[in-house]
């Protein structure tokens, strides 16, 4: 699974992909309504697609993601409108929801058979740091291939992300799927209402739910115009690069090594802690902007943002995985995506509308979201006596 999550995660065009568009004539606010297609398409088969996991199964249902996103990434090449690169972000969007729920339920239901249960923690660490593996050297490397910004470096990226998609089709194709623990067929009724039962009944899942979300919305809506703007202050492309390979460099280590860092405190505890970081750190890049401090200050405060936002996932997989069971498992992972969908609506909307007026805008619009949703459902400490 690390090599197939390695390859399907590579994100050449990922460092240059907004360029791309703007480059083939789209807007900054189509950027985001592009974002909002992604969100609704997700938002439609993000239950159903998981009900597919654990009733046809987890695989199969891999596989399908990766022939969806190779598509997307091949209409892309082909794109040079709107609509076309709607069509583009659907099937993407499709093998996102494939994948999500399902490769981590397929990650917990291997410990459990493996009789590692125990060690979900460090088999999920190992796993997220799959999704930064190969991404540590790819900014590096398209910050190289793009720097020119040729239509032909566009695309040149993209061949990659569709190569690696074929790679990683293959190493899915050998995986072996785990028991579930439970018969889903005597169950394929109650699937979803079970795992929406226990999202209204666990406080605690549901403080989970809306801060891994909206913490994640806030740090994508400065994601997807983050390279427009630090180009318009006078920063180069390879700059940026070397930001994230060091970003996805020191993504890479604490997941590999997160079982060690951690072991000694409860989750929720360590989740309280970085999210409080990340509202310090947006904040920190709010006040370099409006103070008008060194771009390099600028870039540094960005990167920080980036990187604590991106360290906190296994610790919520894991919160996850220890309050939901085996049978609903990938249902219960994405219905948290489905309740990203659902927000991403119209937190995406008033992004694009802010990002026209200034680009300050954006990040006061990310610290304020952090900072409510942080003092409003951080774990408190009954929470965290009574697991």
């Amino acid at each position: 699974m690390f090599w197939m999550q390695a390859l399907q995660n590579i994100s050449a065009s990922n460092l240059i992909i907004t360029l791309f568009y703007l480059h083939r004539g789209l807007s900054l606010a189509q950027v985001f309504y592009l974002s909002i297609i992604w969100s609704i398409t997700n938002l439609v088969f993000e239950v159903p697609s998981s009900y597919l996991a654990d009733y046809w199964g987890r695989k199969k249902t891999l596989i399908l993601g990766i022939v969806l996103g190779g598509f997307g990434d091949l209409l892309l090449i082909f794109s040079h409108s709107f609509a076309l690169f709607a069509i583009a972000m659907f099937f993407i969007s499709l093998c996102f929801a494939m994948f999500s729920g399902t490769d981590e339920a397929l990650v917990y239901d291997t410990a459990k058979e493996l009789g590692s249960e125990e060690k979900t923690l460090g088999h999920l660490g190992r796993y997220f740091s799959a999704r930064t593996f190969l991404k540590i050297g790819m900014p590096l490397l398209a910050a190289f291939l793009a720097k020119d910004l040729f239509d032909w470096q566009f695309v040149s990226l993209i061949l990659v992300d569709l190569t690696a998609g074929i790679l990683s089709l293959l190493f899915a194709w050998f995986l072996v799927e785990p028991k579930h623990y439970f018969k889903v067929e005597e169950h394929e009724g109650h699937i979803l209402k079970d795992a929406v039962k226990l999202i209204k009944t666990d406080t605690v899942l549901v403080k989970a739910l809306l801060t891994r979300t909206v913490f994640f919305i806030a740090m994508f809506i400065l994601w997807r115009f983050h390279l427009p703007y630090l180009l318009s202050i006078g920063i180069t492309i390879l700059p940026i690069g070397i930001m994230w390979s060091t970003v996805h460099l020191v993504n890479f280590l604490i997941n590999v090594f997160i079982i060690k860092k951690i072991a000694h405190k409860k989750v929720m505890s360590r989740i309280n802690n970085i999210n409080f970081i990340v509202v310090l750190v947006i904040l920190l890049e709010v006040v370099f902007i409006y103070f008008g401090f060194n771009k390099w200050c600028i870039l540094l405060g960005l990167g920080l943002v980036f990187f604590f936002e991106s360290s906190r996932w296994p610790l919520y997989s894991q919160l996850y995985n220890e309050r939901s069971y085996s049978f609903n498992r990938a249902t219960t992972l994405s219905l948290a995506n489905f309740l990203k969908s659902v927000l991403d609506i119209p937190v995406l909307f008033v992004g694009s509308i802010l990002v026209g007026v200034s680009p300050f805008y954006p990040f006061v619009f990310s610290f304020i979201l952090v900072l409510m949703f942080y003092v409003g459902a951080r774990f408190s400490k009954n929470d965290i006596r009574t697991v």
